[in-house]
């Protein structure tokens, strides 16, 4: 079955009802398989009103929202999830790196040292935090080739 026709017979399965969460997780998920992350965006915003305590669905319109238009636009999500799990070290991550891709080193080491003090088995993070501080500069830079 392709994903088009998959799309519309989840599109009618989350019509006749509305809290149906399978369904919305694999349109959600064709959406973002298909690339119409307007879609997504969109999908998401609904489902944030009738699940407004859910940190997942808030994280992921965080990522679909940065993917879209940057880091910048999806810090009210990220600060949404933050309030509604304050030591969620996904939430504490996601703001981490966000900021480390605005350019904001200061607020990136402490939203991911938070990360790491609610998590301290992650060594991903651990070797992430030792790059940002043994660097100077927000991102890593790329050398052109001449």
């Amino acid at each position: 079955m392709r994903h088009v026709d998959l799309q519309g017979r989840l599109e009618r399965l989350v019509r006749l009802d509305h809290f149906d969460n399978e369904s919305y997780r694999l349109l959600l998920d064709c959406h973002e398989k298909t690339g119409d992350l307007e879609s997504a965006e969109g999908l998401l915003a609904r489902l944030r009103h009738l699940y407004p305590n859910s940190t997942g669905l808030k994280l992921r319109l965080a990522r679909i929202i940065e993917a879209r238009r940057g880091p910048g636009p999806a810090l009210p999500c990220l600060a949404a999830a933050l309030k509604s799990a304050p030591g969620s070290s996904d939430v504490l991550r996601a703001l981490g790196i966000a900021y480390h891709k605005m350019g904001n080193r200061d607020l990136a080491l402490y939203y991911l040292g938070l990360a790491l003090e609610a998590g301290p088995g992650d060594h991903s993070l651990k070797r992430y935090l030792k790059f940002i501080r043994d660097n100077a500069s927000p991102t890593p830079r790329i050398k052109r080739a001449q």
